[in-house]
């Protein structure tokens, strides 16, 4: 259930029409902050969450050693190998049959929106 539609159907009770309104429900909320000053005040020795974030990344690439993996020129050669590769994950199973159907759908897909572009061009 959603946070709206259960908001909605607690909004619904008899009893909770008029929780939010009325002396009595003010009177409450100013006691509930009096017992807790502070709340949800910015703290002024806050650090925000991006540079905690970024600090935290920082260190971990500081960590590992250089990267000598393959460069980008190479993967593009072996072409084949990725996509297998690719079909393999996206199946999950590195079954040659069950890669076959994958590629074979891939295809008939592909050549089924081409073949409706070349019919039928997209505005």
């Amino acid at each position: 259930m959603s946070k709206s539609a259960s908001q909605a159907k607690w909004l619904s009770k008899p009893q909770n029409r008029d929780y939010f309104h009325g002396a009595e429900h003010v009177a409450r909320v100013r006691q509930w902050r009096e017992a807790h000053p502070g709340y949800g005040k910015k703290t002024s020795g806050a650090t925000p969450l991006q540079e905690v974030l970024i600090a935290h990344h920082h260190e971990i690439i500081e960590e590992k050693p250089v990267l000598t993996g393959v460069a980008l020129q190479e993967v593009i050669i072996d072409q084949p190998a990725v996509l297998i590769g690719l079909i393999a994950h996206l199946t999950a199973s590195p079954l040659q049959d069950d890669i076959a159907q994958a590629s074979r759908h891939l295809l008939q897909m592909g050549r089924d929106i081409l073949a409706r572009q070349m019919v039928a061009p997209i505005p």
